[in-house]
């Protein structure tokens, strides 16, 4: 269980890296023509590239430490906030209008994230047990 949860963490942390990533080469004319790019959204956007990119390098700190719950804080804390972030997104979709099938899709993933959180307590649990057990 361990080893899957591990590898899924991984596997997660791949994508706000890569969007993260393009979102700081490319700022705002990622998703707007190039003549309505302004200077304050290409900041908000390459601002925001690098929170994704933290959330990639946080997610790969905890990869080696999931079953320690002193750092289930900061996962827990993590995740919900990546949680929040595509409920956020939602909230968007309702005032101004559905995104590109794409964002829906990110949408969905961020909020689905929040199933990492009870996993991860199982896989802490798991190894209290085991080291728990005598020799």
């Amino acid at each position: 269980m361990k080893k899957s949860f591990q590898i899924t963490l991984g596997i997660v942390g791949v994508i706000p890296l890569a969007l993260g990533l393009l979102q700081l080469i490319n700022g705002a004319a990622m998703f707007l023509p190039v003549g309505h790019v302004g200077p304050n959204i290409d900041s908000q956007i390459r601002f925001g590239s690098i929170w994704f990119m933290a959330a990639a390098f946080i997610s790969w700190w905890l990869i080696p430490r999931v079953d320690q719950r002193q750092y289930s804080p900061i996962f827990r804390i993590m995740f919900l906030t990546m949680a929040g972030a595509g409920v956020a997104r939602l909230v968007s979709m309702y005032l101004v209008g559905a995104p590109d099938p794409q964002v829906f899709g990110a949408i969905m993933l961020e909020i689905s994230l929040v199933l990492l959180i009870p996993w991860q307590s199982m896989v802490v649990k798991k190894a209290e047990k085991l080291s728990n057990q005598p020799i």
